[in-house]
């Protein structure tokens, strides 16, 4: 799994299913669920950390259902294309609404999930509606009243996205092109994109100050356990620098959390799946 994260870290597993249709995605759900195999459902590999060693379940990837279409000012998206690629389209398609996303990793099913965005907006801000399939193998349309997404979080329990469906407004290629520009700037300068990450670790708290503020303040910046290391350009990332173990990085992360709420009196929250190999 380590090659299928943005970390690197991951075990290994037994069953690793890519079906390359909606109806074969939906086929794999209903006959995981029958057959009794506990299963992950793996975007693309950001924002989570994998346990090593042998795993005792089955991962389902939605990684072949790329495609992106158009009805107007209408975008649906399929889980697996790449949100980079999502962004970079609309832009091309002269469509606004998404240019702040730019530099997002992964997936359009992660993005869905957890309500990728950051200081330029949300991925709900646009998303009309969501095609979901339940764990029982049902299809689904979940609209955004619906969901009532939150902070970091699309609010779709345990549903597996297969599409989200996006209103945009028109824009300007030049001004959206620019503006990526920006944004990619601020990213490059502020995190370590060089670097292998799961993005950021704890979610922003309530109160002025953001989790990479108060990582920094606690002294924690720097700090290693192993090859895991809290990165020095942004508190709230940890870095791998070759060969870091899930153990390492959970420690890091109790540490540091550990820290912030002794130093600070803050209680983090966190941000990074974590997956448990029971």
């Amino acid at each position: 799994m380590a090659q299928h994260t943005t970390l690197g870290v991951g075990g290994r597993i037994g069953l690793y299913v890519e079906p390359a249709t909606v109806d074969g995605m939906i086929e794999a759900v209903r006959a995981l669920g029958s057959a009794g195999l506990g299963y992950r459902v793996l975007g693309g590999g950001s924002n989570i950390l994998v346990p090593d060693g042998e795993l005792p379940f089955a991962v389902l990837s939605p990684a072949r259902l790329t495609r992106v279409t158009r009805d107007g000012e209408r975008l649906t998206a399929w889980a697996g294309a790449s949100f980079p690629g999502f962004v970079r389209g609309a832009r091309e398609a002269g469509l606004a609404g998404v240019s702040g996303l730019i530099g997002i990793p992964g997936q359009v099913g992660g993005a869905v999930r957890m309500n990728a965005g950051g200081k330029y907006g949300w991925f709900w801000d646009v998303i009309e509606s969501a095609e979901v399939i339940t764990r029982a193998g049902e299809t689904r349309t979940i609209t955004k009243a619906e969901a009532q997404p939150k902070y970091r979080d699309g609010n779709l329990g345990d549903a597996i996205v297969l599409a989200a469906n996006v209103v945009l407004t028109p824009g300007k290629r030049d001004e959206l092109y620019a503006h990526e520009q920006q944004v990619l700037r601020e990213k490059h300068s502020s995190q370590p994109l060089t670097q292998r990450s799961a993005g950021c670790i704890f979610k922003n708290p309530p109160g002025p100050k953001s989790a990479g503020r108060l990582i920094e303040e606690s002294g924690m910046k720097g700090k290693a356990v192993g090859a895991a290391r809290v990165s020095e350009r942004h508190g709230n990332f940890i870095v791998n620098e070759g060969g870091a173990s899930y153990a390492q990085v959970l420690e890091l992360i109790a540490w540091t959390r550990n820290t912030v709420h002794e130093r600070c009196g803050v209680e983090l929250e966190l941000e990074v799946d974590v997956w448990r190999s029971t």
